[in-house]
């Protein structure tokens, strides 16, 4: 099991060794005892991507139940933000947020435009789960050639009435917040609540959003093409929702990204009294 990064590190091995070399530049460290669950496993944080409710202490012996959820058919859409629209989603955010990652900003519109596009009871929870690398939290660090899985899970979590209602600076809020609770002791701890749930923690519906914009693909060896055809740089997406969301979502994305909020008083309430 590995994460995206373990996974650039095996390409960017295969291609150097097809390339001549005897071996890789950074070589693989296994050491899965890096990340194991301490004995005994003490879950010490709260991990709310498993539920509000889910208590600090768990019981070994309690069952684990089953995902919830009913299957739907599913959409699946790719959206284009070239570097004009990525700036009029930015302008959304209030200042005193600045400055704020490109991930937050667009987790925060696509978590918020879901939220609407649903047209969910006001008081039903909306989740949002983040992939979050957590390499940098370790001390001492991690090996550099470890290449099994460091990724975290945190939740920002709110009812769809204030995060349809609220601006669009309240989302990214919640997301910046659930990523700095990421920290060297979450994650031991998140490692011991997979140890007492043999792995199956409570299922709950989430919105995940995950970032590969940074991880190597477009770096020699790999070399994956990431501009566009008229060279412009940008942030392809790639959406799947419930195939009645996503009709709604895509007009409200396209509105958010190709209007500036100062140009456009009294827009974002007309399209949401559209939908």
């Amino acid at each position: 099991m590995s994460d995206a990064l373990g996974i650039v590190q095996l390409l960017n091995a295969i291609g150097e060794i097809a390339r001549g070399a005897q071996a890789p530049s950074v070589l693989p460290v296994w050491q899965r005892e890096l990340l194991c669950a301490r004995n005994p496993p003490r879950v010490t944080r709260r991990h709310n991507e498993y539920g509000n409710d889910a208590p600090v202490v768990v019981d070994p012996t309690s069952k684990v139940p089953e995902s919830l959820g009913e299957v739907h058919a599913v959409a699946h859409r790719t959206f284009v933000l070239n570097r004009k629209e990525l700036s009029n989603i930015r302008r959304w955010i209030p200042s005193h947020l600045h400055p704020c990652s490109n991930f937050e900003v667009i987790s925060a519109c696509l978590w918020r435009c879901y939220a609407i596009a649903s047209q969910a009871n006001p008081n039903e929870e909306m989740r949002m789960q983040l992939l979050v690398n957590a390499r940098s939290k370790f001390n001492p660090p991690l090996p550099k050639g470890y290449y099994g899985n460091v990724l975290a899970l945190p939740a920002a979590v709110t009812n769809a009435r204030k995060l349809c209602l609220n601006s669009l600076g309240y989302a990214m809020e919640l997301i910046r917040n659930a990523k700095n609770r990421i920290t060297e002791e979450y994650m031991r701890s998140l490692a011991d609540l997979m140890e007492i749930t043999k792995g199956q923690p409570i299922g709950l519906q989430s919105y995940v959003v995950s970032d590969l914009t940074s991880i190597g693909f477009d770096q020699e060896p790999i070399s994956c093409p990431y501009r566009f055809k008229n060279g412009e740089r940008g942030v392809m997406l790639l959406v799947s929702l419930r195939a009645p969301v996503m009709e709604r979502f895509a007009i409200l994305l396209e509105e958010l990204a190709r209007h500036d909020p100062e140009r456009s008083q009294g827009q974002e309430e007309m399209i949401l009294s559209s939908l």
